[in-house]
């Protein structure tokens, strides 16, 4: 949890789901990060707040391990804060003996952590990004048990941890864009655009490209590069910050260049498969295996309007999964897919309604950008309308907004235990469309 104790609700969240949570108390110490945080009551209302976070979050199985700070300032002090680790590891150990304490160390090689005993103090030693330098303090003793407290998302990122077995696992800043920090990008963004999804939960190039590194399943998806991006986690801070990237997407999942005339594209192809096969409108471009460096494997395509289409196989080659893109054609209609078919009038029961810009053959349009609006009949009422654009700043409850890349997504509420409730969007020179959900009492 990022950097503070989160609600009860969402930890209940994570029992059921099964997801992993490394839980943090404290984003400061004695030293201040701004001028009004916590820092103004540590010392007084530290040790009663660990222990009142210790009995509240100890009987929640997703929990698994405790944090007792994120980049804490005080560590280049290190009398005081070698005490203050003592003192919350005491709270922490007593009032749980069954789980690890850890803390997300910033930059440990500048303070002296690992030289100066503070580092060791702690069950399980975390670090925020520099994955080689946590990977070259367990080499350096190898009784330390390492984890990745707060990683970023590149491959560079990735590979120490892929290819060093004590290195436990890594937490990912961030999995889902939010809303926060948008600071770090300037106006106009609303939002911070980190995560692996954005908003709406669409899942971006770089999302498949993780799915590619660990997950279970066979993942294979089709990328057009479109502009390079730099790596700057292992950069000094401020340099990493005002390090220039270049203009644009990085990598689109679409065959719909603002160019059709003939050209070359950059195709990239994420997998855990053995072998891919890329294909044209039909022809083979050839086959590749899976680098060894989880790279991308990398096609250069001379462009034609049709179908692009990538086959994996696994090692005795079978096919295990495909992916395709189409050109699209020009903005005619919406589509709109429901996520869910029923809806109680509770205040957890919600329902989404995903809203695309498509052509005539129902091809998504990735440069539709038509103010859609929507509309709510019977027993329901809208609760949010979003796009996903970290820069528009359309208030969610506002039934018109732009779509971003050829989507939108609606969010309903039931009004009523019986009836139906009915959606529809429309849009400048599109065909409208239109869903119903049924309404019934909460289960």
């Amino acid at each position: 949890t990022a950097h503070h104790p989160f609600s009860p609700e969402f930890l209940d969240l994570c029992d059921r789901l099964g997801i992993v949570v490394m839980n943090e108390a404290f984003d400061m110490w004695t030293v201040a990060k701004s001028p009004n945080d916590y820092h103004l009551f540590f010392t007084d209302w530290s040790s009663l707040d660990a222990r009142d976070f210790v009995k509240r979050d100890r009987n929640h199985p997703s929990v698994v391990i405790w944090s007792i700070g994120n980049e804490i300032h005080d560590t280049p002090y290190p009398v005081v804060a070698k005490s203050i680790v003592a003192r919350l590891k005491t709270i922490f150990n007593t009032e749980d003996p069954s789980r690890p304490v850890t803390m997300a160390l910033f930059r440990p090689n500048t303070t002296g952590d690992y030289k100066n005993g503070l580092a060791d103090m702690l069950d399980v030693v975390g670090q925020n990004y520099r994955e080689n330098e946590l990977t070259q303090a367990h080499k350096d003793k190898p009784t330390r048990k390492i984890i990745g407290t707060e990683n970023g998302k590149n491959r560079s990122n990735w590979l120490p941890v892929r290819d060093y077995a004590p290195y436990a696992g890594m937490f990912l800043w961030t999995g889902a864009d939010y809303l926060g920090e948008a600071d770090r990008a300037g106006w106009p963004f609303i939002s911070n655009p980190s995560g692996l999804v954005d908003r709406t939960d669409v899942v971006k190039p770089i999302g498949w490209e993780r799915a590619s590194w660990w997950s279970e399943t066979p993942v294979v998806k089709i990328g057009r590069r479109v502009t390079e991006v730099i790596d700057t986690s292992e950069l000094p801070t401020m340099v990493g910050v005002a390090m220039p990237q270049p203009k644009g997407p990085g990598v689109l999942n679409d065959w719909t260049p603002s160019d059709l005339k003939p050209h070359s594209e950059k195709v990239e192809i994420v997998t855990n498969a053995a072998e891919v096969e890329l294909f044209l409108n039909g022809r083979s471009l050839g086959k590749k295996p899976r680098n060894a460096d989880d790279s991308a494997i990398k096609y250069d395509v001379p462009f034609a309007p049709g179908t692009i289409r990538v086959v994996a196989y696994d090692g005795g080659g079978k096919k295990v999964a495909e992916d395709e893109l189409k050109t699209a054609g020009a903005p005619v209609a919406v589509r709109l897919v429901a996520e869910q078919n029923t809806l109680a009038p509770t205040f957890d029961d919600v329902g989404y309604i995903r809203a695309e810009v498509v052509d005539a053959k129902g091809v998504r349009v990735p440069d539709a950008s038509q103010k859609l609006t929507v509309k709510v009949d019977g027993a329901g009422t809208l609760a949010a309308f979003d796009n996903g654009d970290p820069t528009d700043s359309t208030v969610f409850q506002s039934p018109t907004r732009k779509a971003w890349n050829g989507r939108a997504l609606v969010m309903v509420r039931a009004t009523d235990t019986a009836g139906k409730i009915k959606v529809t969007v429309s849009g400048e020179g599109l065909k409208p469309a239109t869903v119903t959900l049924e309404t019934s009492a909460a289960n």
